[in-house]
């Protein structure tokens, strides 16, 4: 069952589909909104898609900024703070507490082509609206219970560098980016930051660098009418055809699709 768009003091509901153990969102939370510590009685594993906000959970505050993905246990107390220059966009999964999938409350950062995967096809059955998208759903969200449950080991050895690494390419995606452009703004070598991105990521710098863009295609595709050829070069890719090969290969779609979809899905 497909609910329609709604609204709330917190943000609004793009879409929402109910499967056999919770439901499947797709929601955008407001800028400079703070809940106070609150608990869910089921589980979210949250895929955060844009935007960024502070997670306090046992005390300890943790940015959770896009490629990121959260996860809450049934009934852990948090409070959130919504950065104030930007909404949250984020796919959210709330499973119910006997069907919670043994996932350990945290942050997450899997690699940037599996993150693009699963958010890509969460997003395109959330979409479709049919009968087919629940049961879809709810197979995807064992796939994605199964992959972040590999990934969640690595999520608390990170180096510094490399979040700023990652915090410079989302940053500055529309420019020109190397692995030696984005090494040298966070003062490691080469090597050092290919090896890190690897280990602790399982992705490269350059596939880091086009998950971002194309993940700021997908959204000005979904949150504007700016020509594709527009969307290409503000997103740092060469051309229209540039961007449409790697937004192809990524999400299944060409970037005109991609938006025929989500805004027919919206009417």
């Amino acid at each position: 069952m497909t609910a329609t768009a709604s609204e709330s003091q917190f943000g609004r509901t793009i879409r929402a589909v109910r499967i056999a153990s919770g439901e499947v969102t797709e929601i955008v939370t407001r800028a400079g909104i703070s809940a106070p510590e609150h608990a869910h009685d089921a589980g979210e594993i949250t895929f955060v898609l844009d935007g960024a906000y502070s997670n306090i959970e046992h005390g300890i505050t943790t940015h959770v900024g896009p490629g990121s993905v959260h996860i809450h246990e049934p009934r852990s107390p948090h409070a959130t703070e919504v950065h104030p220059d930007a909404e949250v966009i984020a796919l959210r999964v709330s499973v119910d507490r006997d069907r919670w999938p043994a996932l350990t409350s945290g942050v997450i950062s899997p690699a940037a082509t599996l993150f693009e995967v699963l958010a890509a096809e969460i997003r395109s059955e959330l979409a479709q609206a049919d009968d087919l998208a629940a049961p879809c759903l709810e197979a995807l969200l064992t796939l994605v219970a199964l992959k972040l449950r590999r990934t969640a080991p690595n999520r608390f050895e990170e180096p510094v560098w490399l979040r700023a690494a990652i915090a410079a390419i989302e940053g500055h995606y529309s420019l020109p980016l190397s692995l030696q452009i984005v090494a040298d703004s966070v003062g490691v070598n080469r090597a050092t930051l290919a090896v890190g991105f690897r280990r602790f990521r399982q992705t490269s710098v350059g596939e880091m660098v086009r998950a971002v863009r194309i993940r700021a295609a997908a959204n000005a595709l979904s949150r504007t009418n700016k020509p594709v050829k527009e969307i290409a070069l503000d997103c740092g890719f060469f051309d229209q055809a540039h961007l449409t090969r790697h937004f192809r290969r990524v999400t299944g779609f060409t970037p005109s699709q991609y938006r025929l979809r989500y805004h027919a899905a919206r009417i």
